[in-house]
């Protein structure tokens, strides 16, 4: 953990001047930020010791996620949209951990896969993106990946 990241350790990568913090492969090392793995069932809410990311702005995936869940609320039933505030507080949890570095490059490939498939109406390619998803990284990631299979549920209706 001490030596420089050089970028090219798999699933991994970051700034070569600076140390590299990631304790498991597929995790990203940030020295401004705590270890992840550590303060995994903690709030992700920003705290005194991690820089000021701004948040409010969200990353052009999650941006595409959201315009994607606005189109689709315009024909939703009003019982489908009360599901729309809570995929808005899961797409919120989704880009605070990709501002913050906490989702592995491979679990970002997968949502770009699962963006572009929503995007081509292939709910099914997307449902077993997102089903892989859940089956493997749902310990750290089910705050964001629930939201996500109600929007292939939701979109495959439509």
């Amino acid at each position: 953990p001490n030596q420089p990241n050089t970028a090219t350790q798999p699933g991994q990568f970051g700034n070569p001047n600076q140390p590299n913090t990631a304790t498991q492969p597929g995790q990203f090392g940030n020295p401004n930020q705590p270890n992840t793995a550590a303060t995994a069932n903690q709030p992700t809410e920003t705290t005194s010791n991690q820089p000021a990311i701004d948040t409010s702005v969200p990353v052009p995936i999650v941006a595409e996620l959201t315009n994607f869940v606005n189109a689709l609320s315009e024909v939703c039933s009003p019982a489908e949209k009360r599901q729309i505030s809570m995929i808005m507080q899961c797409l919120d949890v989704l880009n605070k951990k990709l501002a913050y570095n906490e989702v592995s490059a491979d679990v970002v490939t997968k949502i770009e896969q699962l963006v572009g498939f929503l995007l081509q109406r292939n709910y099914p390619a997307a449902n077993a993106i997102q089903t892989d998803l859940a089956n493997t990284v749902w310990t750290q990631h089910k705050e964001w990946i629930k939201g996500i299979k109600v929007i292939i549920q939701l979109a495959s209706k439509k």
